[in-house]
């Protein structure tokens, strides 16, 4: 496999497992899977789902602190904002004997494969480098003939710079701390079979650092295994991610753990969840050490509990001894901590969340509102705030007293979520002043212990409106209507979004026989014909005509209007909102059902969208001249509309071929021989990330 000058090329390392020529030599090199792992068995239901006793689904979903709103359709899980953190520690080198370990010759075999690995997962879920280990050298460069063409000739990858190689490498382990499906110890196994391939990837691995900062694990790792990603990180802060469950607190874990906290300034990101059944004295630990280096940090505790971190402080003392002078994101599930004893100047990231089920006989105590009140005050640099489920409403009497301070100004805010009963979303934003140029997501949930009545439709409303900025315009509205509930969505013209939620799959609304016969009759007679309604529904259309009368004056801006509809629900609950919306030019669905329901008709016979002219829906193999129907009716009954564009998923454009074009032409004009010949018609290519 070698090749020497006299061939014309350039010599490339052999394998590790094949060549006496390399000339890495430390003693503690060569280290096999099985004892690194030190034959444990992975954590598996705790990494397979390690949120799923923090989370519901009817909680608060976001990608990058503020994100989309998660589905409401009960399929999606959602999960808490984590903001990913990737960091090193550095721990005094072990002492470890050289005949102890593993040698560099033949015992490491070229390919390691996941099935082979003693506390993985079944072989085929995770092989991400192992299969590079099989691949000859010779195979990954290109036979080199003589350049006529005048293009650059093909190269070895040896002459590739070990700082490409060390960047490539760095990809190829990196690991998101949020990353659930796979075990936290993946890294470390990429990064031994990157180092297994050859003597070049060996010596650039080992003369890389930060590449073994990335991958340090606590739970189930060979002790010496450890020890060795420690050494080799050198100075380098890294990232400490730790579980703490019955394997933990075994005799040898323990003094891993020990050695971590002797190290603990070294930390920037620190990531410890609590088993459920367990107490957290390592957390206890840790939340007394100095911190000057600590950037990011994320407790969460498993279980229905909601833990107050106060009894893990020292009396007397505040967390991380007072010197967490860097800390810039703090993130507690199932936990919280009152704000006296955190001084955090470079706080600007902060979630405080509950995943756990609220049972009226049996209530978790979660922060007050004067804890929240303090913290707004207490951290005034905040950016991104998030608040699901975490906070308990006042009683009248304390509510007014803080009502008589002055709001809890947070002037430098940039996205703001909450997710909360009505009573505590309006407590929250009589307290809080939240800037006009701040995004926000508001999930207003409706328990099922909670009782209400029709009238309270007015008041719920009233607590929405009370977070959408009136001094801004607004261009676009989305609105979503689910089983579990509805969302409505405005953006502003400068960028700043508004979402409004309302999970109602558990709405409890006390409703007597005689007043739904009576609301049916006298205030939705056709639509009463389409659709069985029940109290909820009821209760909902009492709250989007608040919506619509509260918001009217800043629906009258809006251009563009987003509509999405679940099959199994219907959108009878807007026409007092649609007839809201007088300024709209284009209407985009995603489903063309949406257009058999009449609520885009006025009973009263009212023109609604009078500024109709553009309507965009979707287009594929499976769309009949009878599913574009009611669109047809829509346009012949409004009269006014001039465009009507059908976008096309660029899959199945793709299959098409050449001809693609063309073909969807035709399919257009075939199902669209019901429409008035005055109206034009066209196909676009569908944009994902632009409707919903």
């Amino acid at each position: 496999m070698d090749r020497g000058p006299e061939n014309g090329t350039q010599f490339i390392p052999c394998y590790v497992d094949r060549s006496p020529l390399t000339t890495i030599s430390e003693e503690e090199e060569a280290f096999g899977v099985e004892e690194a792992l030190g034959g444990e068995q992975e954590l598996g239901e705790m990494s397979a789902g390690i949120l799923g006793p923090v989370l519901r689904d009817d909680q608060v979903g976001m990608d990058e602190v503020i994100g989309r709103v998660a589905s409401m359709d009960g399929n999606d899980p959602i999960t808490l904002p984590l903001i990913q953190a990737t960091v090193a520690v550095t721990v005094e080198e072990p002492n470890i004997v050289a005949g102890e370990l593993v040698s560099c010759g033949s015992e490491i075999a070229p390919s390691i494969t996941r099935s082979e690995t003693p506390g993985f997962e079944a072989e085929g879920e995770h092989e991400p480098l192992a299969h590079i280990a099989e691949i000859p050298i010779d195979d990954l460069e290109e036979p080199r003939v003589h350049d006529t063409t005048g293009h650059l000739p093909s190269t070895s990858i040896t002459t590739v710079p070990p700082e490409i190689l060390s960047r490539i490498f760095f990809f190829a382990v990196k690991r998101s701390p949020l990353d659930l499906q796979r075990p936290f110890n993946v890294g470390a196994l990429d990064l031994l079979h990157i180092s297994h391939v050859c003597s070049l990837f060996r010596e650039v691995t080992l003369n890389t650092p930060t590449l073994w900062a990335l991958v340090p694990f606590i739970n189930h790792a060979g002790c010496r295994f450890l020890a060795l990603i420690l050494k080799r990180s050198k100075r380098i802060p890294i990232t400490v991610f730790l579980i703490e469950d019955a394997a933990l607190s075994r005799f040898r874990y323990r003094n891993v753990c020990n050695r971590l906290l002797r190290s603990f300034g070294r930390i920037t990101s620190l990531r410890v969840e609590v088993a459920e059944g367990y107490g957290g004295s390592n957390l206890l630990a840790m939340l007394s050490l100095s911190a000057p280096c600590l950037k990011e940090c994320i407790v969460i505790f498993h279980g229905h509990r909601n833990v107050c971190l106060d009894f893990y402080i020292p009396r007397g003392r505040l967390a991380f001894g007072g010197n967490a002078p860097q800390l810039r994101t703090l993130h507690l599930i199932n936990c919280y901590i009152h704000p006296e004893l955190c001084d955090f100047p470079s706080l600007i990231t902060t979630s405080i969340s509950y995943g756990g089920i609220h049972k009226a006989h049996d209530p978790i105590p979660l922060m007050s509102i004067q804890e929240a009140f303090d913290w707004t005050h207490r951290f005034v640099s905040l950016q991104h705030l998030t608040i699901v489920d975490s906070i308990q409403s006042a009683e009248p009497l304390d509510f007014r007293d803080l009502m008589d301070l002055p709001p809890a100004r947070l002037p430098h805010l940039k996205s703001f979520a909450i997710t909360a009963s009505p009573e505590v979303c309006h407590q929250i934003r009589s307290i809080l002043y939240i800037p006009s140029t701040c995004s926000r997501v508001v999930h207003i949930v409706f328990l099922r212990h909670d009782e209400f009545r029709i009238h309270d439709a007015h008041r719920v409303a009233a607590v929405a409106c009370a977070f959408v900025p009136s001094e801004l315009v607004y261009t676009i509205c989305s609105v979503d209507i689910r089983v579990r509930g509805s969302t409505l969505s405005l953006t502003g013209a400068g960028g700043a979004e508004v979402v409004i939620a309302f999970y109602t799959h558990e709405l409890n609304v006390q409703l007597s026989k005689l007043a739904r016969h009576f609301f049916d009759i006298l205030c939705l007679p056709v639509l009463a014909a389409l659709h069985k309604f029940v109290s909820s529904d009821i209760f909902l259309c009492r709250l989007w005509q608040s919506l619509a009368s509260n918001l009217q004056s800043m629906l009258a801006s809006v251009r563009t209007l987003c509509l999405s509809f679940d099959t199994r629900s219907t959108p009878h609950i807007l026409p007092a909102f649609s007839r809201a919306l007088t300024g709209v030019a284009t209407i985009v669905t995603d489903n063309l059902s949406a257009w058999n329901y009449l609520c885009f008709a006025s009973p009263s016979g009212v023109m609604i969208f009078p500024n109709l002219q553009n309507i965009e829906v979707p287009l594929d193999d499976n769309v009949a001249s009878t599913d574009v129907n009611g669109l047809a009716t829509f346009i012949q009954w409004h009269g006014g509309v001039d465009l009507v564009s059908f976008r096309v998923k660029p899959q199945w454009l793709g299959r098409m071929g050449v001809a693609g074009s063309e073909e969807i032409r035709c399919i257009v004009a075939t199902i669209t021989t019901n429409f008035p010949p005055s109206v034009a018609l066209d196909w676009v290519e569908d944009q994902e990330d632009v409707i919903f």
